[in-house]
């Protein structure tokens, strides 16, 4: 079950949305489709989709390793003058091992100098593991640019996706 619990203007302003919602596999394109187009007006069309698939990635995350039916997600868009920012937080419950497994793989994440070809990597060394492989992390920062930070408190994760964008000057 979705519910939206608090949204911004689509075309004007600094946009954001928040989602509380018990995560399921059925509602992750659901909630991509809106991301998409609530963001329609308000970004241009790669930040858009840098940004749906970032969300998309990580509602993934929050159906696997969500221990309960409550995750939260909240995607702010900032415009300004030269650029816009973009974030993404998700946040729910998981177990200490799940907890211990996305520290490790934000760790490796961030050490690495070069996310893409950090992400060729890993498809390469995960191509057979059936879960924890990390690509959607992974994903986030190669194909969208963005930086991820973790928060833990207890069994609650945070996992921020943000990017800042330049604007594109017309000549």
């Amino acid at each position: 079950m979705a519910s939206v619990m608090n949204t911004g203007t689509a075309i004007q302003g600094n946009p954001h949305v928040e989602v509380g919602f018990s995560p399921t596999i059925a509602l992750i394109s659901v909630v991509r489709a809106f991301v998409s187009d609530f963001y329609a007006r308000a970004l241009s069309s790669n930040v858009r989709e840098m940004v749906v698939m970032a969300t998309h990635e990580l509602l993934e995350n929050a159906v696997k390793y969500g221990i309960d039916d409550h995750a939260t997600f909240r995607i702010e868009v900032e415009h300004r003058e030269r650029e816009d920012h973009a974030s993404i937080r998700m946040q729910n419950r998981s177990t200490p091992v799940h907890i211990e497994q996305l520290r490790a793989v934000l760790a490796r994440i961030q050490e690495q100098p070069d996310r893409l070809g950090h992400y060729v990597a890993l498809m390469r060394e995960t191509a057979k593991r059936e879960h924890g492989s990390g690509l959607g992390l992974a994903r986030i920062s190669a194909e969208a640019g963005m930086d991820l930070r973790l928060e833990v408190d207890g069994d609650l994760v945070s996992i921020l996706a943000h990017c800042t964008v330049e604007k594109r000057r017309d000549t």
